[in-house]
């Protein structure tokens, strides 16, 4: 019977869980010398705190939440960059119209946002559409998402404040181009 135990314990290696009120320094030198008393060919190694067990456990979600994490990042980055662009070749193209706008009175106010609410009205109706699918997703990924529920309204109002925010400012950057149109070489050209 010990014979099996000591097996079984050679191949299953066991964990302990031990409360101690002292270092865990002194408490796996008193475990290996108890052990060691009793059989000393019984392996006894791997001490660690409930912390770092604790830490080792999460390392793998840890990881999984960083790299959503970057990858989202990465994703808000490329779509300002695409708005922005948007944006940009949108005023290339209308430079005579915005011309000819404040040459009859339209304020720079009134051109900039004339030209950088369509990349805001976007972005709106990609929050409209993407809001109901995220809370799908959400559902989907529930295990992966700690201390946060699916329908938690701090974390969509947030991502949406983010969105409409880096919107903002894709669209006013480029629009603010605006303010140095030569109105009289923007009437001469094509």
């Amino acid at each position: 019977s010990d014979d099996f135990f000591r097996l079984v314990h050679l191949l299953g290696s066991p964990a302990w869980i031990v409360r101690t009120l002292g270092t865990w320094e002194t408490t796996a030198a008193s475990m290996q010398e108890a052990v060691r008393s009793v059989d000393p060919s019984l392996p006894l190694h791997g001490f660690a705190t409930m912390a770092e067990a604790r830490s080792r456990s999460l390392a793998a979600h840890r990881f999984q939440a960083i790299l959503l994490g970057t990858l989202a990042g990465v994703a808000l980055l490329l779509a300002a960059i695409g708005l922005f662009g948007l944006i940009a070749q949108s005023l290339a193209e209308r430079r005579r119209e915005m011309g000819i706008r404040l040459a009859l009175g339209a304020t720079t106010v009134q051109a900039i946002v004339t030209v950088a609410c369509p990349g805001i009205a976007l972005t709106l109706l990609g929050v409209s559409i993407g809001m109901p699918l995220a809370r799908v997703g959400a559902k989907v990924m529930a295990h992966l998402i700690s201390g946060v529920t699916v329908s938690d309204p701090i974390t969509y109002s947030t991502s949406v404040a983010l969105f409409v925010l880096v919107s903002i400012f894709a669209s006013v950057i480029p629009a603010l181009r605006l303010t140095e149109i030569d109105i009289v070489d923007s009437l001469r050209s094509e």
